[in-house]
This record gives structure tokens, C-alpha cells and sequence, in this order.
């Protein structure tokens, strides 16, 4: 009998392989981190994420004031590389 193969990979910790290495499934299957992943990956504080929130790609799970909020990977990755690409354009 043959042995399935897995699409999963496990990885015992994400941050050790960096952020683009997150993704756990072959199909992109979508990885989030919380304000404090967020925070602690990109060695800054929570009240820093809180205060760019705004231009942060994130999901709010409900209305209310203490609703959760997650930064898809996918999307955090894209803004940053965004944000330096518009850093190294020449003003005019």
C-alpha cells in the first residue's frame, strides 16, 4: 500500500523561515497574523500597529471596539513592498 502524501507542511515555527515562508498549504490557503504576531515579526510595538491601522491591510471580525482584528500575510507582504518601492522613487 502506498503512503499519501500530504499538501500540509508543517513548520514547528514560522518565523524562523521569515514571513513569505508562512503559507502551510501548496494552494495558498490564506495565513493571518494577530496584532501581536504582527507586532512581534516586525520586532515594533502593538500601539504602532494600532496607530496604522488605517493603512494596514486587516480584517475586522465584528463591529464592536475589542473585535479581532487579523493582517492576512499575503497582503502585509504586498503593502511593504509597495511602501519601499515608493521610498526609492526620485522626487521631483
Amino acid at each position: 500500500m502506498l503512503k499519501q502524501q500530504s499538501k500540509f507542511q508543517y513548520s514547528p515555527n514560522p518565523f524562523s523561515e521569515g514571513i513569505s515562508n508562512m503559507n502551510v498549504c501548496e494552494d495558498n490557503m490564506q495565513r493571518y497574523l494577530s496584532k501581536e504576531g504582527l507586532a512581534n515579526h516586525l520586532d515594533v510595538s502593538v500601539g504602532l500597529i494600532n496607530k496604522k491601522l488605517k493603512e494596514l491591510p486587516h480584517i475586522k471580525w465584528g463591529n464592536h471596539k475589542n473585535a479581532r482584528v487579523l493582517f492576512p500575510v499575503i497582503e502585509i507582504e504586498k503593502y511593504f513592498e509597495n511602501v519601499s518601492l515608493k521610498q526609492k522613487e526620485p522626487s521631483d
